[in-house]
């Protein structure tokens, strides 16, 4: 027999469209993380918490440090997780044997880690190396892993639009994780997220909450981000008018966007997540787009580490 509370919570799951990324699980990570790698021996928990409120993707990479093997080491049998991992990043400009040997191998090693004998998704973590010379070997390696049953869908993580016009041009894609938040509206304003919507791709974002930028105080921003300030401090006046936390309108902002099928966040405690789930259920929707921004030195994590 159900239990009462579980019956409601699944189906309260259903509605919501949140992931869980796994890059602290093996990591520091995140400008606003001042807590550093999350314990594993608070991942188990974790993770049957995240599964008994309907979260059901979750999101790692063999570049996120240990995060496979912690992970492997903390599913339970019981949680069918759809797991999406990725290919290991290649920085050669043209693919060789040597090259696709490498991401062979990868993947194999993600799925022993996992403990999985396949994945729902795999995604070139390096979208580039599809573009490059070899790029079609590449995702003939991933189509060869999808017939073959050990993934169910393949795709790419991007960064901004002018590559995944090109990604989409060249090749069929059933999953693909982008970047989008209230300050980065790029892909919505070019029409690239609605695009990939009509072909049909299921789409996954990340950097929801700009690694936490969007959840700090103005007063609270590190040295390299203070020429930001003044617009953090607009944004934080906007939500204190409309009586909206910063975790409600991050989240809000994705749950409101039809084209959008998997917010990715990252959590640093079981109770992070529980707020985040509180937070998307009473998310409301707000008038963002006077928030958008296309300076590239706040909307690209990459680009901060040199300012």
């Amino acid at each position: 027999m159900n239990r009462p509370g579980k019956r409601a919570a699944d189906l309260a799951g259903a509605a919501r469209k949140l992931g869980l990324g796994t890059v602290q699980f093996g990591m520091s990570y995140g400008v606003s993380n001042v807590t550093g790698k999350f314990p594993e021996s608070a991942v188990g928990p974790l993770l049957e918490y995240a599964w008994q409120e309907g979260v059901r993707t979750l999101d790692t990479a063999t570049a996120y440090g240990d995060s496979e093997s912690v992970l492997g080491r903390n599913l339970n049998a019981a949680q069918s997780f759809a797991v999406v991992t990725k290919t290991v990043p290649l920085s050669a400009g043209e693919l060789g044997s040597g090259e696709l040997d490498a991401v062979e191998r990868g993947f194999r090693g993600s799925l022993e880690r996992l403990g999985m004998p396949g994945v729902y998704g795999i995604l070139v973590h390096n979208a580039d190396n599809l573009l490059c010379p070899g790029g079609p070997a590449l995702y003939e390696l991933l189509a060869d892993w999808k017939r073959a049953g050990l993934v169910r869908k393949i795709g790419v993580s991007v960064y901004d639009g002018s590559q995944l016009r090109r990604l989409i041009d060249s090749f069929s894609l059933d999953l693909v994780q982008l970047p989008l938040n209230v300050f980065d509206q790029r892909l919505i304003a070019d029409g690239a997220l609605r695009a990939l919507k009509r072909l049909g791709v299921e789409v996954h974002a990340r950097s929801v909450f700009l690694q936490g930028l969007l959840l700090m105080k103005a007063d609270e921003l590190p040295p390299s981000m203070n020429k930001f300030a003044a617009r953090i401090a607009a944004y934080r006046r906007y939500l204190l008018e409309a009586g909206r936390s910063p975790l409600e309108a991050a989240l809000g902002f994705i749950k409101h966007l039809a084209d959008v099928d998997v917010a990715l966040i990252g959590i640093n405690s079981q109770a992070q997540l529980q707020e985040c789930i509180e937070s998307y259920d009473r998310a409301a929707p707000l008038d963002l787009a006077r928030f958008a921004s296309d300076e590239i030195d706040l909307i690209d994590p990459r680009r901060w580490s040199s300012q």
